[in-house]
């Protein structure tokens, strides 16, 4: 299997960020290729949504636990990934996000990729660090 990290740190409660993560109806919010996502059953989650030009209607699992998630699809196009939230060595007030993606058939292009990881990272921190108007 092929993997794929990434990670970043942002100045949020870690616990405020695995709360916004964990909760599988928040990730269009940071996953742009998902446009719905919905719980199932169990640990089962169905995602739709638009990947590298194709649309696509999947299930798969989708589980947390202490400021972790996981995640993944079984069958041709076989993947899986995690999330983890740690509080950063310099306060309890930042966190370290690291996500890491596995391919069961590496894809062509390995940089878009680690840019895809890099905008989802980015758009968590976006959520948090965003300006509030009044």
């Amino acid at each position: 299997m092929k993997t794929y990290d990434r990670k970043i740190t942002m100045e949020v409660d870690p616990d405020r960020i695995f709360d916004f993560v964990s909760d599988p109806r928040n990730l269009p919010q940071f996953l742009p290729e998902v446009k719905r996502a919905e719980k199932l059953e169990g640990d089962r989650i169905r995602l739709q949504g638009d990947s590298h030009g194709h649309s696509y209607d999947a299930e798969g699992f989708f589980r947390d636990d202490r400021r972790r998630i996981e995640w993944g699809a079984e069958g041709d196009h076989s993947y899986s990934g995690w999330m983890q939230i740690r509080e950063g060595d310099a306060s309890s007030l930042v966190s370290e996000i690291e996500m890491e993606l596995k391919f069961a058939q590496p894809p062509a292009d390995a940089q878009k990729i680690l840019d895809e990881m890099g905008q989802t990272l980015q758009a968590i921190r976006d959520h948090f660090l965003r300006p509030v108007h009044s």
